[in-house]
């Protein structure tokens, strides 16, 4: 299984400074709502700016092969 979490940040509530802010947010909140047991594997989780947007979404998928992943500097 493969969690994927996908948020837009083209709008309003990430404009300027706020970026970091409101991605942090949108995270905290996403952790309060993964409880044990409560991943429905194919049922993604809506993600909200601070406006009640939608601006992205987190699911439980299958994987998929990658042919090349990208490499994340620490």
């Amino acid at each position: 299984m493969r969690f994927e979490l996908h948020i837009g940040v083209d709008n309003a509530a990430f404009a300027d400074d706020d970026l970091e802010i409101e991605v942090a947010r949108i995270l905290r909140e996403l952790a309060d709502r993964v409880d044990p047991g409560r991943l429905v594997p194919e049922e993604p989780i809506r993600l909200s700016d601070i406006n009640g947007n939608r601006v992205g979404f987190a699911v439980l998928t299958e994987p998929v092969a990658f042919v090349d992943t990208p490499s994340v500097d620490n």
